[in-house]
């Protein structure tokens, strides 16, 4: 694993003192859900790392694989994810107390005790558990990302000093609409009426009416969503409450570690396997814009939202301004944490830029060379993974059992399978979303602020990202270190000598025909692009 490097200086501590989000934060106590979580791990060690002066932070935990609560975290603790905190504040884990708890279970599976002192403790609530598998049973993506939210707002409304609760939901929970604002949407159901069904029926009889119950949308995860959304609307109210939608997280920008993922979700398992050489054909429409943002964007988005909610609180608690503001303020604010508004990349320059810059660092477990073809045409994909995928799969399979060893490409390209299908609707719907709240949340931060809790997707370089993209997937989700990039360059020659040799089926070549030139303020390409 490569050594991560940090500067002996922290530039962040030259510039705390006229934070205003830093002030918010002082002496509060946070909760957090989904700690264990791809987003909530990031929100936790951004809070551990710019707010030295936070009294407590609750983590809600359930025991895990023979595995109490402590020793879960504590293991978690002990990722590089935390490398900055360790070095700043060696006894951070000192602010942590953790919570038995598990989302799936009525109210959260909290006792009485552990109720009684997050109301009397909690200012400040960021609720990222959720079950993210498009696949997911109904019961459990119910029971998890609606009755769970239901269950938290409901405890939030007697926790006595409650500044804000941001509740991070997804812009695709509204798929089924191709333009989505920062506004609430009617949901196809409320929250009491699903669960009334889920407990109502066996696990048979709810698969066979999840299509039902659904109605529009196209997966669980899009649908409870939704879902979870009313319930914020409904049972949100007189509470200090935001929500947060951000579209695809990727991997981080700059901070805690450039490049940071851990996970195959979305888009980023797409890369993995075209990178790989695993698949030839792409079903998406390459002039179609997808919307990623890095996750240290929506953590920023995130911290910020919870400090202007509480501003906006403060703000109504002032009897001379209310009336003045009812129309404004009594509405709970949304923020879609996307890209496209500012700076959009559609599906073509998508995995253009990730093959340009994944074979400047080939890796080791490449099975061929990566010759990829997106096709908006589904039958014309379906000839392409018929020649090229499963063809080349069968026959090789065959070989390695004549060896004596496991087939597994056959396999692979059925999980491939299964998640185009799944996919496809995010890779062949044209989708146009709105940020103006987001953007006038960036607008109201002063300077420093926006230099430690930067979200303004306008100023992020592409080009520049990839780089630090592609190397993450390398490291982090690959596990495939740079110190074998000479083993995977060599590899990667032969691989491409053999792939010429038998013909380039698909026309496509490894990086852009022509370079694609950095937007930086200097008019030159930067280093990454040379």
């Amino acid at each position: 694993m490569a050594e991560i490097n940090f500067n002996e200086e922290d530039p962040d501590r030259n510039i705390l003192d006229s934070s205003q989000i830093r002030d918010y934060f002082d002496e509060a106590t946070v909760l957090i859900t989904g700690s264990t979580g791809f987003l909530g791990k990031l929100i936790l060690e951004k809070l551990l790392r710019s707010f030295t002066n936070m009294r407590r932070i609750y983590l809600i935990v359930r025991p895990k694989r023979g595995q109490s609560i402590r020793q879960r975290m504590e293991a978690l603790l002990e990722d590089q994810l935390f490398n900055r905190v360790r070095l700043a504040t060696p006894n951070f884990a000192e602010k942590l107390c953790y919570i038995r708890g598990e989302c799936a279970r009525n109210d959260l599976g909290l006792n009485a005790n552990d109720k009684k002192l997050l109301t009397q403790e909690v200012t400040s609530v960021f609720h990222c558990a959720a079950l993210m598998d498009f696949e997911e049973k109904l019961r459990q993506a119910s029971y998890v990302n609606v009755r769970a939210t239901k269950d938290l707002i409901r405890l939030a409304k007697s926790m006595k000093n409650l500044k804000s609760f941001i509740h991070v939901s997804s812009v695709f929970a509204h798929s089924c609409k191709d333009s989505v604002n920062e506004e609430f949407y009617k949901s196809s159901i409320n929250c009491q009426q699903l669960l009334t069904i889920v407990d109502a029926f066996d696990d048979g009889t709810l698969n066979k009416l999840t299509p039902i119950i659904m109605g529009h949308s196209k997966n669980t995860f899009c649908f409870t969503k939704s879902v979870s959304e009313d319930v914020v609307k409904t049972e949100g109210v007189g509470l200090p409450i935001a929500i947060l939608r951000p579209s695809f997280i990727i991997a981080t920008s700059q901070e805690p570690i450039p490049g940071w993922i851990e996970n195959l979700y979305g888009p980023t398992g797409l890369l993995v396997a075209v990178n790989l050489g695993l698949a030839r054909s792409t079903l998406a429409n390459p002039k179609y814009t997808i919307d990623v943002v890095p996750a240290d964007y929506v953590v920023n988005l995130a911290i910020a939202a919870s400090w202007n909610i509480a501003n906006l609180q403060a703000l109504n608690e002032n009897q001379e301004l209310v009336t003045r503001r009812r129309s404004i303020e009594a509405e709970i604010p949304i923020y879609n944490a996307v890209s496209s508004p500012e700076n959009p990349i559609n599906w073509e320059k998508y995995i253009s830029l990730s093959r340009k810059y994944s074979s400047r660092m080939p890796s080791t477990l490449l099975v061929s060379h990566s010759s990829n073809k997106i096709n908006s045409n589904r039958y014309l994909h379906y000839l392409y993974v018929i020649l090229l995928h499963y063809i080349p799969a069968i026959f090789i399979d065959l070989v390695m059992f004549c060896l004596g060893k496991p087939p597994l490409l056959l396999r692979t390209y059925r999980k491939i399978d299964e998640f185009t299908e799944t996919f496809k609707h995010f890779t062949l719907t044209q989708w146009y979303f709105k940020n103006t709240n987001t953007q006038a949340l960036w607008k109201k931060l002063n300077a420093t602020d926006r230099q430690l809790f930067e979200f303004d997707m306008s100023c992020l370089n592409w080009q520049s990202y990839y780089y630090v993209y592609m190397r993450g997937i390398r490291i982090y989700v690959l596990k495939d270190p740079l110190e074998t990039v000479i083993t995977g360059a060599a590899k990667y020659f032969k691989l491409k000598i053999m792939h010429y040799i038998c013909g380039d089926v698909t026309g496509t070549t490894t990086q852009d025909k022509a370079p694609i030139q950095c937007r930086n303020s200097s008019g030159y390409n930067c280093e990454y692009c040379k």
